[in-house]
């Protein structure tokens, strides 16, 4: 028979001497021998399998490595099949073959085989009872000898996190049995569940698992995923949510860079919707018997407000922030975070429930009532009320942060009292494809309309004079614009900014929007576009990219910046700033806190 010089193969056994010799059976009937056959046996050498494994990477002689159980039986040409799938892609460190139901008949087996398809299909993870390495690419890495099972998984997320890929090929096919008897697959499922809970805790969510406890469809099935549940939560890994209303705006922006950065500083993440879970409540009678009077009262005020026509806009709000509150504690309880990130100001008020047993950080969009206030269509008591509201939660909560590093000195003036601020300002990402000098000169205003502080009035009479195309995802409220040039609707692709030659900012000329922050200024320099922002906003961050403006010189700016010179002067420091606002530079401090 030929050998393939280049193959060692690994078993790793212990107590199963029958297995063992069928294995080893199936290498001896194949077409193609590999050079040396590795047996370490964890009984004799008094070692745990990622012992045992690591004990296989030490002695491995050959530039390929595979990894087979003591109790499989690899079909005719795994040998050939496996040598062929890592040998002709250089850039793989691993391939794993396809592993089938040995005891078949067994209804047991049957089950836990279902379950182990289901997760490995879905996340295509390393599995050691059928892998072949490129072993001079992995050489240097070893199992984490304090996983007695999922060591597998762990050494995979090494090789992930070092970017280091492998892939999937049925054609390496074996036969390995799963746990026949009822009460051993219980026990194995359980410490599954414990030794998921501890992978999860190094290396963050793998994937979305959720702990629940399963429906009972198959009482077997029931009992076995059960078990993996238990074993879980017994000393489950830490938990940060973000919480936020997902509104393909600037919302779901910020929240998906912040969960970007905490998967890749391996954090447990879950997200939230809290607009989406507000709305589940209000609109079910079941949720009645939970939320009682605070859900009772809300439905009340509505139907006053609505149906009745009686105005009840302010004593909605504070129903409002109160259910969802209550709405926010119960889901952070129920999935046992242990560290909560609140983005949305209506949710601010889950972080004033002393019951808590999680951590908040109140990563705050804006001064709330300040916001309000500044809209002029709220009485002063309402104003004082909500103050008090916020002020407190700015004292409970753990830490507080803001969008932009000039709210501090906001809250200051206001005298507010911040505890344990945490300066996270916004950033963007860097894009492949930025803006270059075209004649005639286009221009892009992006995001809301119809808020008070979008200066409709500007805004309005800005779109008569220039060459500007408005996106949004809101249509202008006629009240507002009687008269909106060139609205385009929703821009779905958000690399058409590159298109455009300058972005636009209209904001109202007030104390509060003046030392504010809009997320598409950041969004227009991260493509190369100088801004065009009145000049009653000024913010040293910006400046070098920024050309303020006001209602009557707008025209003549823009005509100036259109000369290619100046044009290109603003699109690099527009560049650089962009590049100096990252989002992994601007959330580095969450790395220092404790999730």
């Amino acid at each position: 028979m030929p050998t393939i010089n280049d193959l060692t193969i690994a078993i790793i056994t212990y107590r199963r001497p029958k297995e063992l010799e069928r294995c080893l059976s199936s290498i001896k009937q194949q077409k193609y021998q590999p050079k040396k056959v590795l047996i370490i046996d964890s009984l004799v050498r008094k070692t745990n399998i990622p012992e045992s494994r690591n004990i296989a990477l030490d002695k491995c002689q050959t530039k390929y490595l595979a990894f087979v159980d003591d109790d499989c039986i690899l079909t005719k040409n795994w040998t050939i099949n496996a040598y062929r799938a890592i040998s002709l892609n250089s850039n793989l460190s691993f391939v794993v073959g396809k592993t089938n139901l040995l005891n078949k008949h067994n209804l047991i087996a049957q089950i836990q085989y279902k379950n182990y398809l289901s997760w490995f299909n879905q996340y295509n993870i390393l599995d050691t009872k059928n892998v072949i390495f490129n072993y001079l690419k992995i050489k240097y890495f070893r199992f984490d000898t304090s996983f007695s099972i999922f060591e597998d998984v762990d050494f995979h997320l090494q090789l992930k996190f070092h970017n280091l890929t492998g892939s999937y090929n049925p054609n390496m096919n074996i036969y390995h049995p799963e746990v026949g008897s009822l009460f051993k697959a219980i026990k194995k499922n359980y410490i599954r569940g414990q030794y998921k809970a501890k992978i999860t805790q190094k290396w963050g969510g793998i994937d979305d698992f959720i702990p629940s406890l399963p429906r009972i469809t198959n009482p077997i099935n029931f009992l076995l995923q059960s078990a993996f549940y238990y074993g879980y939560i017994k000393n489950p890994p830490r938990l940060t949510t973000i919480v936020n209303n997902l509104d393909k705006g600037a919302n779901e922006q910020r929240l998906m860079a912040i969960y970007r950065f905490l998967r890749n500083h391996h954090h447990n993440i879950n997200i939230i919707n809290s607009q989406s879970e507000f709305e589940k409540v209000i609109f079910s009678k079941k949720y009645l018997l939970i939320y009682g009077w605070s859900l009772l009262n809300y439905k009340v005020l509505r139907f006053i407000h609505d149906r009745i026509k009686i105005n009840r806009t302010t004593q909605i709000i504070l129903a409002s922030l109160s259910l969802r509150g209550q709405i926010i504690h119960r889901i952070l309880s129920k999935t046992k975070a242990t560290f909560a990130i609140i983005q949305y100001p209506e949710d601010l008020m889950v972080i004033c429930n002393l019951k808590r047993q999680y951590q908040t950080l109140y990563d705050s969009t804006t001064i709330y009532y300040q916001e309000l206030a500044s809209s002029n269509q709220f009485s002063l008591s309402f104003i004082n009320t909500l103050k008090k509201i916020e002020s407190n939660v700015y004292e409970l909560s753990d830490y507080v942060s803001f969008h932009w590093y000039s709210y501090f000195d906001l809250a200051k003036s206001y005298n507010l009292k911040i505890n344990h601020p945490l300066s996270l300002n916004w950033g963007c990402q860097t894009q492949a494809i930025t803006a270059s000098y075209k004649i005639p000169i286009k221009i892009i205003h992006l995001g809301k309309l119809n808020a008070y502080w979008v200066n409709p009035p500007l805004l309005s009479t800005i779109s008569q004079h220039i060459n500007l195309s408005i996106f949004s995802y809101e249509l202008p409220d006629k009240k507002l614009y009687s008269n909106l040039r060139n609205f385009k609707g929703y821009l779905k692709n958000e690399d058409r900014i590159a298109n455009y030659q300058f972005g636009l900012i209209s904001l109202s000329k007030d104390k509060y929007r003046s030392q504010g922050f809009s997320a598409k200024y950041l969004m227009y320099l991260s493509y190369g576009l100088p801004v065009l922002c009145p000049e009653w906003r000024r913010d040293k961050l910006l400046t070098s990219a920024t050309i303020y403006y006001n209602e009557t010189n707008i025209i003549k700016l823009i005509k100036k910046y259109s000369e290619k010179k100046l044009w290109l002067r603003k699109h690099f420091a527009a560049l650089k700033i962009a590049k100096k606002l990252q989002w992994s530079k601007t959330l580095k401090p969450l790395a220092s806190l404790p999730l």
